[in-house]
């Protein structure tokens, strides 16, 4: 098996987090890396490469309403490779998306019951 350095780890996640046109799997086949090797580096070097932050910085179930909604906002238009970078930057699954639109649009006659004249 390969051993490759820090700085070629760091680069490979910078490259994972800011390819805008590449999957993590189109990655890994590039650079013969099993794709497993790749999310274990994401999670050791991705925060360092973020600038700090944290690549998961909460738990979906405890994210604010506006932060919900901004999201959904945010992802309504994507396209299934920047959708994927999304979640994975903010550790959620597409299913959270689902259950915050269902939750929202639950709430959506509560909040706007009045005319709209």
């Amino acid at each position: 098996m390969p051993s490759y350095t820090a700085n070629y780890r760091r680069e490979i996640v910078r490259k994972i987090l800011n390819e805008k046109s590449k999957t993590v799997d189109e990655l890994a086949l590039e650079y013969e890396i099993s794709r497993a090797t790749l999310f274990r580096w994401l999670k050791e070097y991705g925060p360092e490469v973020l600038g700090g932050k944290p690549i998961k910085a909460n738990r979906p179930h405890s994210w604010t309403y506006a932060a919900k909604l901004q999201t959904i906002l945010e992802t309504q238009y994507m396209n299934e490779v920047d959708l994927g970078r999304y979640l994975r930057r903010n550790g959620l699954y597409y299913s959270n998306i689902l259950e915050w639109k269902e939750e929202i649009l639950k709430e959506v006659p509560t909040h706007f019951s009045g005319s709209y004249v």
